[in-house]
């Protein structure tokens, strides 16, 4: 799955995994040793996340119903976790891809499958 930024249509990432069971959003990316840059992981329903037992920091994308971005979360590092009340999704990212693809509160991004 593809996402891309709304207001000037900006790749965020191309390789985008989905987890929308319990278990596939409770693992999440455990076991990884990193994402690469145009890699990510989109949890579905969700309001939280952890990086319990993680080797590597992530950027963490929370977005509304609307996906739109509610919170974000930069370089949330192995052993922390972050939520946001509203989030129905969260978006995992290489940590420090926010900020090179200009990520704020308020904008909207668009999935493609």
């Amino acid at each position: 799955m593809k996402v891309i930024k709304k207001d000037g249509h900006i790749l965020i990432a191309d390789r985008v995994m989905v987890a929308q069971t319990f278990w596939r959003r409770l693992i999440g990316l455990l076991g990884r040793k990193g994402l690469g840059e145009r890699e990510g992981l989109l949890l579905r329903p969700c309001a939280g996340v952890h990086c319990m037992g993680m080797r590597f920091p992530i950027d963490a994308v929370f977005l509304d119903k609307n996906n739109r971005v509610i919170k974000t979360a930069n370089h949330l590092a192995p052993g922390f976790t972050a939520c946001q009340k509203g989030a129905v999704a969260v978006l995992e990212l290489k940590a420090g891809l926010m900020k090179e693809k200009n990520i704020a509160l308020g904008d909207r991004l668009i999935f493609i499958e």
